[in-house]
């Protein structure tokens, strides 16, 4: 906060994702973990946000990139369009989770 940040978006990332593979939980046919966030405001309890993991694989061309730069841009554009902070990371995260999928 001294600092100016009123909140955090932690991503799960990669990491996980790649952990899980090294150590078989992801092989075998079986669905790879979700893809995990957590809010953090220093006020509030942590809000945290699960969807589908969309593989590269999946995604629109083989692969995304700048996906970071578009879900805090949709979670600007939503705070500016008047929606609270929690729901506008969630909205963001759908849109990108949904334009990674198709």
């Amino acid at each position: 906060r001294r600092a100016g940040c009123g909140a955090v978006l932690l991503k799960g990332g990669h990491a996980a994702y790649f952990a899980a593979q090294g150590e078989g939980a992801a092989g075998g046919g079986r669905s790879p973990p979700p893809a995990m966030d957590v809010l953090v405001d220093g006020e509030a309890p942590p809000v945290w946000l699960s969807c589908a993991r969309v593989g590269a694989t999946e995604a629109a061309g083989g692969g995304c990139h700048g996906t970071g730069c578009v879900l805090s841009t949709a979670i600007a554009a939503m705070l500016a369009h008047g929606h609270p902070l929690v729901d506008s990371v969630v909205l963001a995260k759908a849109y990108v989770t949904q334009g990674m999928a198709s």
